[in-house]
């Protein structure tokens, strides 16, 4: 009962912080240079950052996830007064609202007063939306209740990258093996197991092959001599790399690749 309780207030206090903040947002706006407030992008590395890098592995899981504050006027004739609501992109980084090139990537049902006070206002532009890697350019673009001319909001300059480092390549870059050892001895140098991460794309006949190889590495890794022929995945992802093979490369610093 307690818990169900606490459960309840938490849910009633989110309700009432959130009715709060959209009465802070539409007073904002109502004061601003703008009709509309600026998107906040979640995605976005550092906010200061006029490039607008965004985090690789969170828009290749997620999209580009965008919170669109709520605005002044909302309309004021129930079931009466509409609103459409459309998020566009860009290539490149524009500076004019009305360029050319801003296209609609969005689908949102139209929004029928009152909305305000149970306004959320979060939405996900698709990640081929912001592919191939380049600078994009978002805006949400409002039709008012009111008619006339589309009001446009503040511009936000985004740079998409998800080559690696930011873990997608085409096809996806695997992450490395983990060990649990890495100091090898006379003590260890028979068990030095590898563990493969877990991916979520895994099918059955999956295949790996790995290079056990010395510092510097060449530019490119795979003119090097892999351990092992192709082989299947095990089912439990652990690799034993061969106790002859590591002592045929004598003393130093290697990577497993």
């Amino acid at each position: 009962m307690t818990t169900m309780q606490t459960k309840r207030q938490s849910d009633e206090a989110r309700e009432a912080y959130r009715k709060l903040r959209n009465q802070r947002n539409q007073a904002r706006a109502a004061d601003g240079p703008h009709a509309l407030p600026g998107a906040t992008i979640e995605a976005i590395i550092e906010p200061l950052d006029p490039l607008g890098l965004l985090n690789g592995p969170a828009i290749k899981a997620n999209g580009m996830k965008v919170n669109v504050p709520i605005w002044a006027d909302t309309g004021s004739v129930p079931d009466l007064d509409i609103q459409t609501l459309e998020l566009h992109i860009a290539p490149g980084h524009v500076v004019d609202p009305e360029d050319a090139s801003f296209v609609k990537v969005s689908d949102i049902p139209e929004l029928i007063y009152p909305f305000a006070d149970t306004w959320v206002g979060d939405f996900v532009v698709a990640l081929n939306k912001i592919t191939p890697n380049g600078p994009y350019t978002f805006k949400h673009r409002l039709y008012l209740h009111t008619g006339g001319k589309p009001v446009d909001s503040p511009l936000i300059h985004v740079t998409s990258d998800i080559t690696a480092p930011y873990e997608m390549t085409d096809p996806p870059e695997p992450q490395a093996m983990t060990f649990a050892t890495t100091q090898l001895d006379d003590s260890n140098i028979g068990s030095v197991n590898g563990s493969i991460p877990d991916y979520t794309d895994k099918a059955p006949g999956d295949q790996f092959v790995y290079w056990y190889a010395s510092d510097p590495l060449p530019p490119d890794p795979s003119s090097l001599t892999p351990v092992a022929p192709p082989a299947d995945v095990p089912a439990s992802r652990s690799v034993t790399i061969p106790r002859a093979y590591i002592e045929d490369k004598k003393d130093g610093v290697f990577y497993v690749l």
